[in-house]
């Protein structure tokens, strides 16, 4: 048969294809790839978490204003 083996390379004894560095290329590719697909703005989360504690310190704020409220009466 004429054909190179699979797992390392050779083909009659002789190195044809050099395995090792395809794997390596195609992982690279891959990690490329991923990092890409990663979001890149840091900023939203941060504003995202902001916009909460504001919210937990109004409804700190209504309920503080609630109890007065029952206090008072």
């Amino acid at each position: 048969m004429h054909r190179v083996c699979v797992n390392c390379g050779n083909y009659r004894g002789r190195m044809v294809v050099d395995v090792l560095k395809k794997t390596l290329k195609k992982t690279q590719k891959a990690e490329a790839k991923n990092e890409a697909r990663k979001p890149k703005s840091d900023a939203k989360p941060e504003a995202k978490s902001e916009s909460k504690k504001v919210k937990a310190v109004k409804v700190e704020k209504t309920e503080k204003s609630e109890k007065k409220e029952k206090k008072a009466k």
